[in-house]
């Protein structure tokens, strides 16, 4: 079943207070800020960010969350065995969020975390709820380096620091050093097959599982499919190679309809 939302100010409405709703939960955990977002941040995942800590179950929790991963254990093996009863299903829900709240507790934000760090509650990629947690706002991050470089020299009230030098190249120089890097990059590649393998399936990975985050990649990577036989002005029976690949799928176990792909790739 397929519609259209022809009402788009309710959609924002309605979306707002869900992430709203969401949100008051986690200010109630101390952070320093809390953001609602109807999709990701641009830029999100070059923030600073704190990340929690192991925290050890007492007996009682621990002893609760064995109870409740075997009871768990035990519905789904009935269930998928056709044996359960009605109220499987809901139970087997129940449980799972017994689990949940129990293994939130095995790691905490330490308190200098919550003071300086933030959340985001928004909406991810496939319009679903997605709460991160721990991350810094440029402007808190660049308050603490200065603190921690700062601490223990002596001060003078209204004196400006001073500023520090930056280093600055032409582009000339930029473009000719980069071409070296980028050189340098194809050559180990070209000896390392097995680690050019692994940057090219993540180079792919990207691209179809984050695209929002694909020019995390050294590598620039495109694919093309060319059919052919709309080049051809003739096509004769003898053109062998041509009708060879595309018969070539029905003799091999290649699920591919034409001749393989032309893969470019380039640092």
């Amino acid at each position: 079943m397929t519609g259209a939302v022809t009402d788009t100010v309710l959609l924002e409405k309605l979306v707002a207070e869900k992430l709203e709703a969401a949100a008051e939960a986690v200010r109630a955990e101390g952070w320093k800020w809390v953001e609602c977002r109807a999709s990701m941040p641009e830029g999100l995942h070059s923030m600073e960010r704190h990340y929690p800590e192991d925290v050890s179950l007492s007996e009682e929790d621990q002893a609760a969350l064995d109870a409740a991963q075997a009871e768990y254990d035990e519905l789904a093996e009935l269930i998928e065995s056709d044996a359960a009863d009605d109220e499987a299903e809901a139970k087997l829900e129940e449980v799972e969020k017994r689990i949940d709240a129990l293994t939130a507790r095995t790691e905490a934000y330490s308190p200098e975390a919550l003071a300086n760090g933030g959340a985001f509650v928004m909406l991810d990629y496939y319009g679903r709820l997605s709460i991160e947690r721990g991350f810094v706002k440029p402007d808190d991050a660049e308050v603490t380096e200065e603190d921690e470089a700062d601490e223990g020299l002596p001060s003078i009230a209204g004196e400006a620091k001073p500023a520090i030098p930056t280093v600055t190249h032409s582009a000339a120089l930029m473009e000719d050093l980069t071409a070296h890097k980028t050189a340098a990059l194809r050559i180990q590649l070209a000896n390392n097959p097995d680690v050019a393998l692994i940057a090219v399936v993540h180079a792919m990975l990207l691209q179809v599982a984050y695209p929002y985050n694909s020019e995390q990649s050294a590598l620039q990577l495109s694919i093309t499919h060319e059919r052919l036989k709309s080049s051809m002005k003739d096509v004769p029976k003898a053109a062998r190679a041509l009708r060879r690949s595309m018969t070539y799928p029905k003799t091999t176990a290649i699920t591919c309809r034409a001749i393989p792909p032309i893969c470019s790739i380039g640092c």
